[in-house]
């Protein structure tokens, strides 16, 4: 499970950090909130 989270963490890191240099951060910020939830 801790390895899972490590993914989803990265992941999600990973998504803001490219939806953010694309100027979509409120979608980058809504994604990791979505994310979070998930578990």
């Amino acid at each position: 499970m801790q390895i899972l989270w490590s993914y989803v963490a990265f992941g999600v890191l990973t998504l803001m950090a490219a939806l953010t240099v694309a100027g979509g951060a409120p979608a980058a910020l809504t994604s990791a909130s979505a994310a979070v939830g998930i578990d």
